[in-house]
């Protein structure tokens, strides 16, 4: 019984490539979605799990009404909405600025305990 030649896999190169282009796609549509829709008046996005059980906020809630008022250029009222969000926006560029910096132990317990101590200041009420 002949067989057929071999087909060649795609590779590591280009299977890095298709997942660079995907999140890219993936990123402007969600982009665009809060940009034309308002998640604080539309009932097109997700809402908050943990508050939806527990009825408290979480580190994340405002999120996505900050980031639309952000695409708009509306920094203050971003920033009111969800402060948290420029801390996480920070980390993930320096994730991608200083990789070397950013692997150790110490950035990612800082980032963990930041977040823990924010969540707790949020469920008492001292910040927004």
């Amino acid at each position: 019984m002949k067989t057929g030649p071999a087909v060649p896999s795609a590779g590591p190169f280009f299977m890095k490539i298709f997942l660079i282009v995907l999140s890219i796609v993936v990123a402007a549509v969600g982009l665009t979605l809060l940009y034309l829709y308002n998640p604080a008046e539309s009932g097109f996005f997700p809402v908050c799990l943990f508050r939806y059980f527990t009825g408290l906020p979480c580190p994340g809630c405002g999120f996505q009404r900050s980031m639309h008022q952000l695409l708009h250029g509306h920094f203050l009222e971003s920033l009111y909405l969800c402060p948290y969000a420029y801390f996480q926006g920070s980390a993930l560029l320096a994730l991608y600025v200083f990789p070397e910096k950013t692997k150790s132990l110490g950035f990612a317990l800082f980032v963990v305990i930041t977040t823990f101590v924010y969540a707790i200041l949020r469920i008492c009420g001292c910040v927004p």
